[in-house]
């Protein structure tokens, strides 16, 4: 995964967080790769639209960017994907929406100031893992974010409040379509 960019927007009481998670396959003489572009917006909720105590609105966006097989010279040596800013396409990436036919976006709200929740918000996503889920036969993966207070193994050298992203990628299954 690769490190976590931030940007704070306190005009508009928003944290953005991204990141970006790389798998590559390699067998006999081709090579593809997957890159999932994770987004997650924490929003404060103004005191007039709130919900009991729900005081935060977590979004997680997911992007889903596959990158075809292509044929390599030299299989036995790893290849990786080219290195990319992750807002940005790569010529040979096609964009894959969830396989579950539903949006890229799974927002949930919480409440910041319970103490009692480790796990503040979390979604799951059902994703294509290869550039042929037209066929009837095609491979998928869950992608499961998390966002959390640490543990209480986890020792924090600043009083600032911490949070946890966690992504955990299933390994890859078989879908079968109904004709």
């Amino acid at each position: 995964m690769s490190d976590l960019e931030h940007h704070f927007q306190p005009e508009h009481g928003r944290i953005l967080l991204s990141a970006s998670l790389t798998t590559r396959t390699h067998c006999t003489g081709l090579k593809e790769g997957q890159r999932i572009q994770i987004y997650l917006t924490l929003t404060h909720i103004a005191l007039g639209e709130r919900s009991g105590d729900l005081d935060t609105t977590a979004r997680f966006s997911i992007e889903n960017y596959i990158r075809p097989p292509t044929r390599t010279h030299d299989a036995a040596s790893p290849s990786a994907l080219p290195a990319a800013d992750h807002h940005e396409r790569l010529r040979d990436e096609l964009e894959a929406p969830c396989a579950d036919d539903s949006q890229e976006t799974r927002i949930e709200e919480f409440s910041s100031r319970s103490s009692s929740q480790r796990t503040l918000a979390e979604a799951t996503f059902i994703v294509h893992d290869d550039a042929d889920w037209t066929t009837s036969t095609f491979g998928l993966r869950r992608l499961w974010l998390r966002l959390q207070r640490p543990g209480p193994s986890s020792a924090s050298d600043t009083t600032a409040p911490v949070l946890e992203l966690s992504a955990k990628l299933s390994e890859r299954f078989l879908y079968h379509r109904r004709s």
